[in-house]
């Protein structure tokens, strides 16, 4: 294992030749240092049992409701409602749905 010795993040290290078992090979144990201030991320979220759930499912319902699939004779056509289908879902996730950000204060 190679480490660089300059990086104060990942230069906490030990051996461990306790739990080598069997092996000839000795653990090798690296600290990782991960600053709390650092967290920061972002997703869409439909916050469950809510009227935005609701309205996502009825909408969906509707656009599946209203794809064309009387008239399918080959994989062109199979892909035309897959496509619509997929839009349907991105489209109604869009509009349903809030980003939420996590952050070194947000809840477990």
């Amino acid at each position: 294992m190679f480490m660089n010795p300059n990086n104060s993040g990942f230069n906490k290290h030990t051996l461990n030749p306790d739990i080598c078992l069997p092996s000839d090979h000795v653990p090798l144990i690296i600290e990782v240092g991960i600053k709390e201030e650092n967290i920061d991320y972002t997703f869409q979220a439909i916050k469950k049992d809510s009227e935005e759930e609701e309205a996502f499912i009825r909408d969906i319902i509707k656009g599946i409701r209203n794809i064309d699939t009387s008239d399918l004779k080959n994989q062109a056509d199979i892909q035309r409602c897959v496509t619509v289908l997929s839009t349907t879902f991105k489209d109604t996730w869009s509009i349903h749905s809030i980003t939420k950000r996590i952050t070194k204060h947000s809840k477990e």
